[in-house]
Order: structure tokens, then C-alpha cells, then sequence
């Protein structure tokens, strides 16, 4: 059996790590702008987690469970991606697998990386493969538009530190990302896994890598890209495991099922995602908010806005690779802010779906830089059977909404349950709206003033999903604050 190699003595070694619980916060990220600067190139950043203790795990006893999970880049909506911060919370928070992705440096030093340019996250546009380790190691990661603006930055780890944390007890996924560094990963594959029990090699399903990779006897993932969908039969006999887009339609997963290989989608951060890929026979979920697929209770029966974080299962309804969508949330004020041009809905999975004795949505809600006109219209929807994103009007949920003359309305499918007049909103003025369900209805309560509530009958038993909206993405701004189901 192949000696397996000792830790890397780097400034990530598994000795330095100390115990934080979670990210850690970057206190000089504390002011609150809508719009964080990029770090410098020698910020600091924390100190990440310990490795955990856990496992060990194979890939044969990760394919026992069905379905069975990979953290995508390390989980990558709860934590920084393909950071050791990001690996070492996901398998804290229960994931047997990890996606890791790979690019090596000038001087020969394999990084831990999705995209093999580093503009996209340190805002310095550099090539790795044009960089040396040394210029590497200073920069930092910077995920606070997709995160929170309380987010750590955090540095780009080498591969050998993240192996010496994890290969012994966790099934890693790895993909060369310049597609030029085959011999070379399985050389180090071979070392840390001589067994060839925890390596998954994975690539695009039309590369040609995996003839090396059979040679050696290591397992295989291929994915495929939405054009090469109508390529299975052509390439399905190269791999042991096949890819696919968590977006690809129902006829297309049950083909890739009906192979009789492993499945796995990619990627998937609902469950309402996670409970349809199953039912088409997916049995892998490479999976971006592995502490949210993990549990079907809310975490909270309040927002956490004054964290300075997005919470596990808190989405936009648009996800898009800038992260633009990302609503901005404002430690200070504990508000979160829809701008113009962002998401009409925000689905609060981390509230959701609603304990079964609770009966009660509250929020405070304002326009804080111009009143709403025409149209304009914000408030919250309950009541959804999943998280799956629902625009104002959807038949499936009961949506609440307060317009530019004061009218709130209650409302599922385009019919009106119940209207509420009341005056009109002024900028910045903060309205709080209430539904308290009773049994066959609701009563809609603005401002907890009794004299302004009007009772909405035929409502649904159960808060169900909670989600905020605004009547369409290019309304004004709107804040939103105190949310609660309880």
C-alpha cells in the first residue's frame, strides 16, 4: 500500500486551526453600504474552523443513502466557495461529500478555485495559472454580495491543506479545472487514497480525461451541460456516475435515470428541487445550501436581518453567477433592501415552512427613498406548499400587499379575499402589516391598530412558506424589518 503523505506544514495546517463555530464575521466589513468595497490585497481574514471529526466515509457508503448529498464548492450559499472555511462547515453541518474544485499556480502549487481567473471574488484580475503561490496567498475571497456584507473574507487555500484535512474521512469530488493537470491530481490521488475508495474525479461529460483516470482505477462523474443533453447514449459507458442540470427537464432526468448509473444534479439549493429530482429517480443532490436540504423545519420564527448574513434557505427567486439579485442586508438597521432591477421574491426558507401550530405573519415594510406609484405594491405571501418562488398572484399562495394609495389587499390566484383602505404610504415610513389565521380565515391587521383590520375568508389552514415580495423588480426600492411566524 502507497505511504500516505504527511501534512502540509503551510500557515493552513490542521495544528493552527482554531475552533470558531461557523463564519466568522469580519469586523472592518461592520458599516453598512449598499455596495461593499473590494478587499485589499492584504486584508486579513480568520482563522478557519478545525477539520472535523466525522466518518470515515466512502463513496460506497455514500451511494447506501438515497438520495445522498456532495457540498457543492463547500456549500457555497451558506459559506465563502471552495474555501477551507467552506469545506470544513459543510461536513460540521453533516455532508459526507465535497466538491472540490482545482487550478495550479505558475510555480506548481495546486489552489482550491472554481473559475481560473481570480476577478470574479478578489476583484484582481490574474489567471492562476499565471500567478505564483506567493501572489496568491495574499489575496482574499470575497463572497459579501452573495453572503452578507458581515461575511469573512477568506484566503484561497492549497489543495494539499484541504487534503491533509479531510481525504482521510470524507468523499471528495475533484475537478481539474484547466483540464492540463491529470497526472499530476492522480498522482496525488493515489497517494492520499491508494484504496481508491474516497476520490471521485470528476469533469465535463464530453472531455476526454477519463481514459487516464479508468487506467488508474479511480471512479468517475460526468456532467453534462444543457447542450449536451442529447449526447447520453454517446457518453453515459465512459463515467460510473452521471451529471446533470438540476434545470433539465422531467423527460431528460428520467433518461439519465433509466441508464442505471448514479444521477447526481447540479445544483440544487431548494427542496422543492431536492424533492422533485427524487421523485424522477436522482439519487445525488451536489447540493449549494447543504444545512437548509438537510432539515424540513424552519430554523427561526424570526428573521436574522441583523446578522449581517443571508440565512440557510433564504433565496432571491432569480439566481444569477454576479450575485446582483442578492437583496442587500443591513446589520445596522436590521432591514433588508430590494433594489430596482433585483428580485420581486425573496422566499424566507429559513422561516419555513411555518411550525404547524403557528397562526401569525408580521413585518414592517417602507419605501425609504420614494413613496410607491402606480402599480407599486410590497408585502409578503403565506401559505405555499414549498419554496419553489411564486410571484405576486400565484394560485397557490395568498399574497399581501399594500399599493401606492394605501389599499391592502388580500389576495390568491388574482381574486381579491379582502381589502383594507388606509392612507397612503409616505417615503420612508415604516408600515407593519399582521395575518393572524383562524379557523376557514384571517384577519389583516395594519399598524397593530385595531380599527384598521379587515377579516379575509377562505384562507388556507397554514402559514406554510413565507415569502416576501414587491409587485415587480422595477418598482422603487423597498425595506423590509421584523419579520416573524409564530
Amino acid at each position: 500500500m502507497a505511504q500516505r503523505p504527511s501534512a502540509s506544514r503551510s500557515a493552513f495546517s490542521r495544528r493552527g486551526f482554531l475552533l470558531i463555530g461557523g463564519s466568522t464575521l469580519l469586523l472592518a466589513a461592520c458599516a453598512p453600504t449598499p455596495a461593499p468595497p473590494r478587499p485589499s490585497p492584504t486584508a486579513a481574514s480568520p482563522t478557519p474552523p478545525p477539520a472535523p471529526t466525522g466518518g470515515p466515509y466512502t463513496i460506497d457508503s455514500l451511494l447506501e443513502t438515497s438520495p445522498f448529498f456532495i457540498a457543492h464548492r463547500g456549500s457555497g450559499d451558506n459559506w465563502v466557495e471552495h474555501t477551507y472555511d467552506a469545506y470544513a462547515n459543510s461536513v460540521i453541518a453533516g455532508a459526507k461529500a465535497i466538491e472540490v474544485s482545482v487550478s495550479r499556480t505558475s510555480d506548481g502549487v495546486f489552489v482550491c478555485h472554481h473559475d481560473k481567473n481570480l476577478a470574479r471574488l478578489t476583484g484582481v484580475d490574474l489567471d492562476i495559472g499565471d500567478a505564483t503561490w506567493e501572489q496568491l496567498s495574499t489575496l482574499q475571497n470575497d463572497a459579501r454580495p452573495w453572503l452578507g456584507p458581515l461575511a469573512a473574507l477568506q484566503p484561497i487555500p492549497r489543495l494539499d491543506d484541504v487534503l491533509a484535512a479531510f481525504a482521510s474521512t470524507h468523499v471528495i469530488f475533484l475537478e481539474d479545472k484547466q483540464g492540463t493537470n491529470t497526472a499530476e491530481l492522480l498522482d496525488l490521488m493515489e497517494q492520499w487514497d491508494p484504496d481508491h475508495i474516497r476520490f471521485v474525479w470528476k469533469q465535463w461529460a464530453g472531455a476526454q480525461q477519463y481514459q487516464a483516470v479508468a487506467k488508474r482505477g479511480f471512479r468517475t462523474w460526468g456532467y453534462f451541460t444543457p447542450d449536451s443533453l442529447g449526447r447520453l447514449a454517446e457518453l453515459a459507458p465512459r463515467f460510473d456516475m452521471l451529471g446533470i442540470p438540476v434545470d433539465a427537464s422531467d423527460a431528460d432526468m428520467s433518461a439519465f435515470a433509466a441508464i442505471g448509473k448514479p444521477v447526481i444534479a447540479w445544483e440544487v439549493r431548494r427542496r422543492s428541487q431536492r424533492d422533485r429530482l427524487v421523485s424522477l429517480g436522482v439519487v445525488g443532490m451536489m447540493c449549494a445550501d447543504i444545512p437548509y436540504l438537510f432539515t424540513e423545519e424552519p430554523a427561526s420564527d424570526a428573521d436574522a436581518f441583523a446578522s449581517g448574513l443571508r440565512s440557510a434557505g433564504d433565496l432571491p427567486d432569480v439566481i444569477g453567477s454576479d450575485w446582483s439579485q442578492q437583496p442587500y442586508i443591513d446589520p445596522a438597521s436590521a432591514t433588508l433592501r430590494m433594489s430596482p432591477g433585483q428580485t420581486a421574491t425573496y422566499v424566507l426558507g429559513s422561516l419555513s415552512p411555518a411550525a404547524a401550530d403557528a397562526t401569525k405573519v408580521s413585518l414592517e415594510l417602507r419605501w425609504p427613498d420614494a413613496g410607491p406609484s402606480g402599480g407599486a405594491a410590497a408585502g409578503f405571501s403565506f401559505g405555499a406548499g414549498d419554496d419553489n418562488p411564486r410571484p405576486a398572484g400565484s394560485p397557490d399562495a395568498v399574497t399581501v400587499l399594500v399599493g401606492a394609495s394605501g389599499t391592502v389587499s388580500v389576495a390568491q390566484g388574482g381574486r381579491t379575499l379582502a381589502a383594507l383602505e388606509s392612507s397612503a404610504p409616505r417615503a420612508g415610513e415604516w408600515i407593519g402589516l399582521t395575518v393572524a389565521l383562524f379557523g376557514g380565515g384571517a384577519t389583516l391587521t395594519r399598524d397593530s391598530d385595531s380599527s384598521k383590520s379587515v377579516t379575509a375568508p377562505g384562507i388556507a389552514s397554514e402559514l406554510g412558506y413565507v415569502s416576501l415580495l414587491r409587485s415587480a423588480p422595477s418598482d422603487p426600492a423597498v425595506e423590509f424589518r421584523r419579520v416573524s411566524v409564530v
